[in-house]
């Protein structure tokens, strides 16, 4: 980290899109989890981070200056009144999004945004909340953090907002900004790509051979078991209907083979119920699949514990996938359908395996999970390499130190133009 920061002194506000508490409690997202980290490694500097409140924080000790929160009674009433009584089409032509409780959610934002006065907004998520953020106080730096791969299918006008007003961009895979800049032209402001980052301390080899036996034994899993993982939304874009397939067909000559299915379409925010449904009924005529439902990001590594192998078959996009990451951090093989920003975490043949997104994806799947099932050594070393890989490129200390840098280069720009 820098030891002298050209940000000391400075405040930097950061915004969370997603309606989710930081710090995190109940049920967060992993940006809860990455806002909090970043901040606390980023100690050293006046960091706040604006984000929905959760009663479950009424018990949580934290730094009330550090982390500020929207309240029922944040929003004046009339503001209210105002946001319920505006037009569909005018709600979607001013900010993008006529989601009243949403619009609620980011114009208490912009309130307290304008108590604190910061040099630097950093919006996470949400293209509306920049739009609101950029109104309500704009005579703070606002740069845009993306988490996703698809800013190369935005619509035009949203690009060209972008263009205008932001002052830095940041986004977690080249393959985000590369789409952007094909179909748009290069940004005209600071641009970084931040791969997202996992806590070591928390998702590491050492951990998960710790808890193997013991979360094994509690999931009635038998030593010579193979395990597949996967955890995501139950939604037809990731294809885990695919992977379901795959392991259907390869059962008949592993029987020792199970399949363990993270997530819950009840607790996503666009769930798939109709997809989820189908999944879970092709899936009670197999033996040997489990739905282990939502599981905190805490107890995470417990299912990277009891795996061998994680796939991802998702069809159009990614950009970092956590799941990867931190099955890779684990020391978990991977193996991932070649889409978005995976390239870009997942080295085929050395950290895992990719696999071409194409009509023949459950073959492909198929063949790279019988060649991991059927070499221990080949799982070894790939999962040795992938914990590797991680703990290079994909450390909070590292992408914190990235993010400092490109915060003083949008000051600098500032004072340059």
């Amino acid at each position: 980290m820098n030891t002298h920061s050209l940000l000391e002194g400075k405040t930097i506000v950061l915004l969370l899109g997603s309606r989710r508490p930081v710090p995190p409690v109940g049920r967060p997202n992993t940006i809860s989890w990455k806002l909090a980290q970043i901040t606390d490694i980023l100690s050293h500097l006046d960091i706040r981070v604006i984000s929905l409140w959760d009663p479950d924080l009424e018990n949580c000790d934290f730094d009330q200056k550090k982390f500020l929160h929207v309240r029922d009674n944040t929003l004046p009433f009339l503001l209210r009144r105002i946001i319920d009584a505006l037009p569909y089409r005018v709600c979607k032509y001013l900010w993008g999004t006529a989601d009243r409780e949403r619009l609620k959610y980011y114009w208490g934002q912009a309130i307290l945004l304008r108590r604190l006065k910061p040099d630097i907004v950093v919006t996470h998520v949400s293209f509306s909340l920049f739009l609101i953020a950029k109104t309500a106080y704009p005579k703070a730096k606002h740069v845009y953090y993306h988490h996703s791969s698809d800013l190369g299918t935005w619509p035009e006008n949203h690009v060209c907002i972008l263009y205008k007003k932001a002052d830095g961009l940041v986004t977690i895979c080249r393959a985000s900004l590369q789409g952007l800049t094909e179909r748009y032209g290069p940004p005209p402001m600071p641009t970084k790509v931040i791969y997202n980052w996992v806590d070591l301390n928390m998702f590491n080899p050492e951990q998960r051979a710790q808890r193997r036996l013991s979360v094994r034994t509690r999931l009635g899993l038998k030593e010579n078991d193979l395990v597949l993982l996967y955890a995501g939304r139950l939604h037809w874009e990731k294809g885990v209907d695919k992977i379901l397939r795959a392991f259907s067909n390869i059962q008949r000559n592993f029987p020792n083979i199970k399949f363990i299915i993270v997530g819950d379409e009840n607790y996503e925010r666009s769930p798939d119920f109709v997809f989820a449904k189908q999944l879970r009924a092709e899936a009670e005529r197999l033996s040997g699949v489990y739905f282990a439902g939502w599981v905190p990001y805490t107890n995470m590594v417990d299912m990277y514990a009891a795996a061998d192998i994680s796939v991802l078959a998702s069809v159009e996009k990614e950009g970092n996938p956590m799941f990867l990451i931190e099955s890779m951090a684990c020391g978990v093989p991977v193996i991932a359908t070649a889409v978005g920003g995976v390239p870009e975490v997942v080295r085929n043949g050395e950290t895992g395996i990719l696999v071409d997104p194409d009509t023949q994806v459950e073959i492909s799947l198929e063949k790279a999970i019988r060649l991991l099932l059927t070499d221990a050594e080949l799982r070894r070393r790939m999962g040795e390499q992938a914990a590797n890989h991680v703990a290079q490129f994909h450390s909070v200390h590292r992408a914190a130190s990235e993010f400092e840098s490109f915060l003083e280069e949008v000051l600098q720009e500032g004072k340059s133009s």
